[in-house]
């Protein structure tokens, strides 16, 4: 029996329910990832989905699966063009009877495994939350609108799978393949500015890396609470977002390493913060997973506009020197901290007067840890409009620099 493992947001080997499962089925299994030239083109806005360190850092994860799947034995196929026509071929060539995959959440990623339906049999899977639904203490639809009360319901019965070890036995297919054209994205690739609060380097083998020091080597998840509204440098906040993103690395490795971590030198506030952003993510999941398309249809007025305003906002050319300094920074190395986009988000919204999802849309197209439920819950929570509404989140731009950037150093870093 012969099966496909498709590659998409989920690009590790390391608790990976769909390759697992395969495997645990007893099927010889062909790793394929699919680079779709749509994702490389550009936002109605002319701005493109795929900025340079995005591209660079998804580049690099792919390469890193194909390394460590080559170190089990198996070889990745790596194929350009569209879903279906590329799945389809090798169906059809190689007898596949079934494909697994992680299940997407929200309306474009369904989209991409909807595209195969008639081919063959698919089976997809959870992969991408730190909770299963069937996990949590209440049905999806019954899932609370606001944060808090998710927190308390799912923490009194809290249900957290161990990760999966890498499946051993594993029968690989063997398709040769000619070296595909990946120009349209090495092109893309640029290095990200020296000044980056970190060099990211996407895949598996970082990300783990990443993990290791983090928690044990310099044991700064003991403080993350209190530095996680850092600006500058490596260490002010964990730097798991964009290996989270594109599964590199599995929101519940981090919590195991997490519980192990406590289980050793204690619990605190710190430890505690780093998993509660981890329920933040998986809200903003399951509400995507629990609202479909209409997660995206939220009522506004001025859909995809590019006015005045966020021109300004994009080109760093504002009136505020806090707001520039962190649209050079997005632009420059694909990343900024949590506390920054909070305020350059409620600077446009607020200030400018622009239109909220096309400032969601440009974080799409640079954020080299873009996740589509977090960022647009995080956009349509700011505007306003999203899970506990409200109108006053406003930031005032002026006192949060004071706050958080009392020396000016941040704003003199991208100064230009």
């Amino acid at each position: 029996m012969n099966a496909i493992v498709l590659f998409n947001k989920d690009l590790r080997v390391e608790d990976h329910l769909p390759f697992y499962q395969a495997v645990k089925e007893g099927f010889t299994v062909l790793p394929v990832y699919i680079f779709n030239p749509d994702d490389y083109s550009n936002f109605s806005e002319g701005f493109p989905k795929m900025g340079p360190q995005k591209a660079k850092f998804v580049f690099e994860s792919v390469m890193d699966l194909k390394m460590k799947i080559e170190q089990l034995g198996g070889v990745l196929y790596i194929e350009t063009g569209q879903v279906k026509p590329c799945i389809q071929q090798l169906v059809e060539a190689h007898n596949i009877e079934t494909i697994f995959c992680t299940s997407g959440v929200t309306y474009d990623e369904q989209l991409f495994y909807r595209q195969l339906e008639g081919v063959t049999s698919i089976k997809t899977f959870e992969n991408h939350s730190l909770l299963f639904s069937d996990d949590l203490p209440f049905p999806l639809y019954k899932l609370p609108k606001v944060f808090t009360p998710f927190r308390k319901k799912v923490e009194e019965k809290l249900v957290i799978r161990k990760p999966l070890s890498i499946p051993e036995n594993i029968s690989f297919l063997h398709v040769s393949a000619t070296q595909p054209d990946l120009s349209f994205i090495e092109n893309l690739i640029a290095d990200p500015d020296k000044r980056t609060a970190f060099p990211f380097q996407g895949g598996a083998t970082t990300g783990l890396k990443r993990l290791q020091s983090y928690v044990w080597e310099t044991q700064n998840i003991k403080t993350y609470k209190e530095t996680r509204n850092g600006l500058i440098g490596a260490d002010y906040s964990s730097k798991f977002s964009p290996y989270l993103a594109w599964g590199c690395i599995s929101a519940r490795t981090i919590y195991s390493e997490i519980k192990a971590f406590e289980q050793q030198y204690g619990a605190n506030d710190s430890t505690y913060w780093l998993f509660f952003e981890l329920l933040w993510r998986d809200f903003f999941y399951f509400d995507a997973l629990k609202k479909g398309n209409a997660f995206f249809r939220v009522s506004h007025n001025y859909i995809g506009k590019v006015n005045k305003g966020f021109t300004m906002w994009q080109t760093a050319t504002t009136k505020d020197a806090f707001v520039n300094a962190a649209m050079r920074e997005i632009r420059a190395t694909g990343y900024m901290s949590n506390r920054m986009r909070q305020n350059v988000a409620s600077y446009l919204i607020h200030d400018l007067k622009a239109d909220w999802y096309t400032g969601a849309r440009y974080f799409e197209s640079l954020l080299i840890d873009y996740d589509p439920a977090s960022n647009y819950g995080n956009w349509t929570y700011l505007a306003g409009i999203g899970n506990d509404p409200r109108n006053n989140r406003k930031f005032n731009t002026q006192k949060q620099a004071d706050q958080y950037d009392p020396d000016g150093s941040y704003r003199n870093l991208w100064c230009e």
